[in-house]
């Protein structure tokens, strides 16, 4: 039993309440901030891209989209093409979106060229950190990218991780049936089931837990984050079967390959993990490596690892042989490690079974 990591799980929340539009946690120091309050000014330092923004200026024409990003983000990366794509499909109906980062002129240059035309929307610098300080730590936010959405008198209508929901909430905020009151009161009552949840972890109170996680998921449906907190609760509880199935369930759900590769290197690598729950990690690595076309060097390692733990030694030693190669073609990319891993699952390919 590998025990319940609530670090994870917290971070998991983080995503989770996304989904109603804030975020459970503790009390920040720069103070609460809820969904239905009126948006903070923004203090921006300067505008790289496209015309300041005034909340008030905006009032009754304007949604405001805003993306907290930085430059050694790798998720940032993969986020930003999508919302530079929601960008382009709402700039005409009053939707503005809006990057912001601490980054200095020089980063923020070679960021501009690292993304192109993927980044077209307005982007500023919070050079001292106070809007972030004020929106991040203001909802307990794990981490960026993260986004807020402020509806069009002002007020903040839904935060969280950059992903599909935002669609959804425009839809409505546009059509004028989003309806920001009942939201708010499920962000309460999340808020109040997640304290719950803690607590009942804490207390090693697993089916109580486990009883917390159905009414959440019922509150909100997010079946990604689900199924990886379900499995940590079923784990800690000694429960291997049904936390074994919870975790395939989790990799049918998730979509984002650098998700699924950090997950099975983890079930892999991790002591508390190690040899529990191969076939997790497996059927991980290999839907990531199918949405990268066995493309990607890391995810190719992390497969060989996988085969190699699931007893399939030759194909292991040929998704090795492909990693290195990959990694070789990778220009200033060298980890020894996989370099011997290959000759490991080399040298076990040539031993002899065992009677």
């Amino acid at each position: 039993m590998s025990g319940f990591d609530i670090r994870r799980a917290r971070s998991g929340l983080g995503l989770w309440l996304a989904a109603l539009g804030s975020l459970a946690g503790s009390s920040p120091a720069a103070g609460e901030l809820n969904v239905g309050d009126p948006a903070p000014p923004l203090k921006v330092a300067r505008w790289y891209r496209g015309d300041p923004v005034d909340f008030e200026q905006g009032k009754g024409q304007h949604i405001y989209v805003i993306d907290f990003f930085s430059y050694v983000c790798p998720y940032s990366k993969q986020t930003i093409p999508y919302l530079n794509q929601l960008h382009q499909r709402y700039k005409d109906r009053g939707v503005v979106f809006l990057g912001l980062s601490d980054m200095g002129p020089e980063w923020m240059e070679m960021y501009f060229e690292i993304m192109g035309d993927k980044m077209s929307y307005r982007v500023g610098e919070d050079a001292r950190r106070e809007t972030t300080q004020t929106y991040l730590g203001g909802v307990g936010a794990p981490g960026i990218p993260y986004t807020f959405v402020v509806e069009q008198q002002g007020r903040i209508a839904w935060h969280g991780y950059p992903d599909q929901q935002i669609e959804k909430v425009l839809e409505l905020l546009l059509a004028g049936t989003y309806e920001l009151d009942k939201v708010a009161e499920r962000v309460r009552k999340a808020k109040e089931l997640w304290k719950n949840l803690e607590q009942q972890i804490s207390l090693a109170r697993w089916n109580d837990a486990l009883a917390l996680l159905e009414q959440l998921q019922a509150l909100s449906p997010h079946p990604v984050l689900y199924h990886a907190l379900k499995f940590q609760c079923l784990d800690a509880k000694g429960d291997r079967v049904g936390a074994e199935a919870a975790g395939l369930e989790m990799v049918r759900f998730t979509e984002e390959p650098e998700s699924l590769n950090d997950m099975a290197w983890d079930l892999l690598t991790e002591e508390s993990q190690k040899g529990q729950f191969t076939p997790v990690a497996l059927a991980a690595a290999e839907k990531a490596n199918k949405l990268t076309e066995g493309k990607n060097w890391q995810i190719l390692d992390t497969l060989a690892l996988a085969k190699f733990e699931s007893g399939a030694i030759a194909e292991a030693v040929e998704l090795q042989r492909r990693a290195v190669e990959l990694m070789e073609k990778d220009a200033g990319k060298d980890a020894p490690d996989v370099r011997q891993r290959l000759r490991r699952f080399i040298d076990a390919q040539k031993k002899p079974p065992e009677p």
